[in-house]
């Protein structure tokens, strides 16, 4: 039933009968399930403002027609019968069984609404109306106790409550450094395993984990000339520490250390710390090796040069060689000088070293001379590298001239300059001279004389006098030196003479006069002067 009313803070009762129904105070009404009794019945609501003022809306009449059907069900996990809708004849009777399945327990048993608890029958007596019968069920459960062991878990753990029929998965887990040592299942073993699953679930169990420490082999290897301390090691706790001493022979180096097959240097020692795993570690050994450096310098060599590497104990030769026109100088080891030595060889080698040849270039000694009236540059003994070339001037003072020039002995003429080219030995070069000399061809004509006459040789640079004489009843006409008259001189003088030259004189018959004369009367002949 329903009223519309309009207004505000309206209360509403609803009456049967004129009675009040309890609790009925709002606009609508549904009553509870009818009986025939019902029938008949009327039904209003006195509505009510906040003034006092109040209305009674128009009763309703209830009709009741019979409906004698009960409605059985049931929920999951059971089932009633019968079930459905079931014809009861009115005033009759209808009894119902309530059944659990194997896995489910009866919850509770609602008629009409109501409970009647977890009742496996209910009956329905003189059946007037219709009526609803329902049947509820909760799942049977079991629990697993699930526990573990120190240093691992399992999870679920505690007693986790499983449905009937289920499955229910654990899952075992070992903490860091350890492994499942075994799992029983209901008081037996099923293995080391990491996970278990109960099917199908019908009872209780148990499930029981334990845990064992993991252990770790580490493989220790060394190569030969050296050694690895401890050797192998086989059940080393996980998360336990390891130290490893690597320790070579004498003359031998850690070359490398290789640990799980990787290289992590060369090193002395080594330590797995918190092992959690297997591990190798191997040890590898080399020689020691020393450099010698080998150097040269400019003018030869050595054998071998740069930078060698020999190994501890060994020994290593080296041969020095002087090029053409050099020879060994010294030879330095480790700074100090061990002579011009043309080898040297480092025994038992433990050290780095060094060895460096200098080499100096050969001389050799021309020496030079010259004779009176000239020189020769340059002169003395004359220092010449191997190889190399050397000039030689040769200048005659004045007045002289090179007479001759020889060369270790033999003579290679009267030559301005000497070359000695290739200088590979000691030489000697000598020059001599002579003092120049020049004519002077003196002559004298007919009637006189020149002394001294004809041809007249006078060093350079001396002087010569000549004389000029004329003969009875002549006279000196003139006297011309180099074609130049110098008068009729009676003597000429050639002074620093520095070449050929002439000197003529000539001479003319003397003359008298006879004046000859004849006095009158006669004559005389010739006559006059």
């Amino acid at each position: 039933f329903s009223v519309t009313a309009s207004g505000s803070g309206l209360t509403y009762q609803w009456r049967k009968n004129t009675v009040n129904i309890g609790g009925a105070t709002s606009s609508s009404y549904t009553t509870p399930v009818t009986v025939l009794g019902d029938n008949g019945a009327t039904f209003d609501v006195v509505i009510k403002s906040p003034c006092a003022a109040q209305t009674t809306s128009t009763g309703g009449v209830l009709t009741v027609t019979p409906n004698n059907t009960i409605t059985a069900s049931a929920g999951t996990g059971g089932s009633i019968s019968p079930s459905g809708s079931v014809s009861v004849t009115c005033f009759g009777g209808q009894a119902f069984t309530i059944s659990a399945d194997a896995c489910h327990d009866l919850a509770d048993v609602v008629v009409d609404g109501v409970s009647r608890g977890a009742v496996t029958s209910y009956s329905f007596t003189n059946v007037q109306v219709g009526h609803t019968i329902t049947a509820s069920y909760t799942v049977k459960t079991y629990a697993i106790d699930a526990s573990a062991g120190s240093n691992g878990s399992i999870s679920p753990s505690g007693s986790p409550s499983v449905n009937c029929a289920s499955d229910q998965s654990f899952t075992i887990t070992p903490d860091a450094c350890y492994h499942v040592d075994d799992v029983t299942v209901d008081g037996g073993s099923v293995g080391a395993v990491t996970s278990y699953a109960f099917t199908n679930v019908t009872t209780t169990h148990t499930i029981s984990a334990t845990f064992a420490i993991d252990t770790h082999t580490i493989n220790a290897w060394a190569s030969t000339n050296g050694s690895i301390t401890p050797d192998n090691i086989t059940g080393l706790n996980c998360g336990d520490n390891q130290g490893y001493t690597i320790t070579p022979d004498a003359g031998y180096h850690v070359a490398d250390v290789m640990v799980d097959g990787g290289s992590v240097g060369a090193m002395g020692g080594y330590s797995f710390d918190n092992v959690t795993a297997d591990h190798s570690i191997a040890a590898f050994f080399g020689v020691d090796t020393y450099t010698l450096d080998a150097s040269a310098g400019a003018g030869g060599s050595i054998s071998p040069s740069g930078a060698t590497v020999v190994n501890s104990g060994a020994d290593q030769s080296y041969t020095i060689t002087a090029d053409p026109c050099y020879h060994i100088a010294d030879v330095e080891v480790d700074g100090g000088s061990v002579g011009p030595v043309a080898s040297y060889g480092f025994t038992n080698v433990t050290a780095n070293h060094t060895i460096a040849a200098t080499f100096a270039i050969d001389t050799y000694s021309i020496d030079a001379s010259a004779g009176s009236g000239g020189s020769i540059s340059p002169s003395g003994s004359v220092s010449v590298n191997c190889g190399a070339d050397q000039s030689f001037t040769i200048t005659a003072d004045p007045c002289y001239s090179i007479a001759d020039v020889s060369v270790d002995g033999g003579s290679v003429g009267p030559v301005t300059s000497y070359d000695f080219t290739n200088v590979q030995a000691a030489h000697t070069i000598a020059a001599t001279f002579t003092l120049d000399s020049y004519t002077i061809d003196a002559s004298a004509g007919s009637g006189g004389g020149i002394s001294p006459s004809g041809s007249v040789p006078v060093n350079c640079g001396a002087d010569q006098s000549f004389t000029i004489s004329a003969d009875p009843c002549y006279s000196i006409a003139d006297v011309e030196v180099d074609g130049g008259s110098v008068g009729p001189v009676t003597s000429y003088d050639f002074t620093n003479v520095q070449g050929d030259h002439t000197i003529a004189a000539t001479f003319t018959l003397d003359s008298y006069s006879i004046d000859a004369s004849a006095g009158s009367g006669g004559s005389i002949s010739p006559s006059g002067t």
